[in-house]
């Protein structure tokens, strides 16, 4: 048993602080996904950032993406074991601490023996046995927090599973619409189909862009997900809509187009904003090039589609519409290792 009371104290307020630490950061992740501060995600990032550096020496782009999809399944299970081996640590110390007795082991125990205590304890097997009252309270109250835990964690995985599918489902059918996918092609299309078209992909546009602001703030490891295809990126995605609204507004020549594209915009800048301060990330000032050499092709295909693009004022507006997503969205890129296409251009 212990002795020395500042060692009780010392080791009780450590198992209280670890616990008090665990459960907050299990329940804003899981309970209350908006919350501010998670010490989960500076984990997450951590862990990304030395999961990418490990595969980064790997040539092949496919073969590299594939090595990096495989994190962001993994750590939430990393995570998830974290928790628990953290709550099974805090409780343990908590015991020796407060001196618990168990009548099923020895007399004076190592610490070893109250975490296996606090273990079938947690996962609620039902070993432990303490003799006096305070141990019984604790068992009852780890046995407790073991089943709410567990019950988070079934409810945690299906939501994260959902969230990364209808993101998926959302990028295959803006894809579908989206042909050729890039922003001179939407162009094109979108003044030469019928309103329907138009309305289409604005409607589908705004509810992916919604779906996405949502579940990636409400759960940011959701970030780490990588697409299924590789070139069909939800971050190149992302900035297929960004350019496409940007040189939409630029043009100003339809009033219902440019009325469109500038919900869609402000939609997808203020989504880009949102997951650089979620990852906490620092974004530069430099922009994607758009060669000089493609102007006259960009102008000769404008005109061609009756888009006033040609003027000094259209391209000033274009060049300050992308200012504002471009730095954020190419940071995003550098940290997600995704390679993104040239300004409105292919693939």
């Amino acid at each position: 048993m212990m002795a020395n009371s500042t060692t009780v104290i010392l080791t009780t307020g450590a198992g209280i602080v670890l616990l008090g630490v665990t459960a907050w950061d299990a329940f804003s992740t899981i309970v209350l996904p908006h919350s501010s501060f998670r010490l989960s995600s500076f984990y997450v990032k951590l862990g990304w950032q030395l999961w990418k550096a490990l595969f980064s020496a790997v040539g092949n782009l496919h073969r590299r993406q594939s090595i990096l999809s495989v994190f962001g399944p993994l750590s939430i299970l990393l995570l998830l074991a974290w928790w628990a081996l953290s709550l099974v640590i805090g409780f343990a110390l908590l015991y020796l601490g407060l001196s618990v007795e168990f009548s099923n082991i020895e007399a004076r125990p190592e610490f070893t023996a109250f975490v296996y205590m606090s273990g079938t304890t947690l996962f609620t097997l039902g070993i432990a046995n303490a003799v006096d009252t305070l141990g019984r309270a604790l068992i009852v109250l780890e046995g407790g927090t073991g089943l709410v835990f567990f019950a988070m964690v079934i409810s945690y995985l299906p939501m994260i599973e959902q969230a990364y599918a209808e993101r998926e489902a959302g990028v295959r059918r803006l894809y579908a619409i989206m042909e050729p996918a890039c922003a001179f092609g939407m162009l094109q299309l979108m003044y030469s189909e019928e309103e329907s078209h138009e309305s289409r992909w604005h409607e589908k546009a705004l509810e992916w862009l919604s779906g996405l602001l949502q579940s990636h703030v409400a759960h940011p490891v959701l970030i780490y997900y990588n697409s299924q295809r590789t070139e069909q990126s939800w971050l190149v995605t992302l900035s297929i809509i960004l350019d496409f609204s940007a040189l939409m507004i630029a043009a100003n020549d339809h009033q219902r187009l440019v009325g469109w594209a500038r919900g869609v915009f402000s939609l997808a800048v203020e989504l880009t904003a949102t997951l650089v301060e979620t990852t906490n990330l620092t974004p530069g000032t430099a922009v994607r090039h758009l060669p000089e050499e493609h102007f006259p092709g960009l102008y000769e295909l404008t005109d061609q589609w009756g888009i006033g693009l040609r003027n000094d004022q259209s391209m000033a507006e274009l060049a300050a519409l992308r200012q504002r997503y471009e730095p954020g969205l190419l940071a995003l890129a550098q940290f997600l290792d995704v390679k993104l296409p040239a300004f409105g251009l292919e693939k």
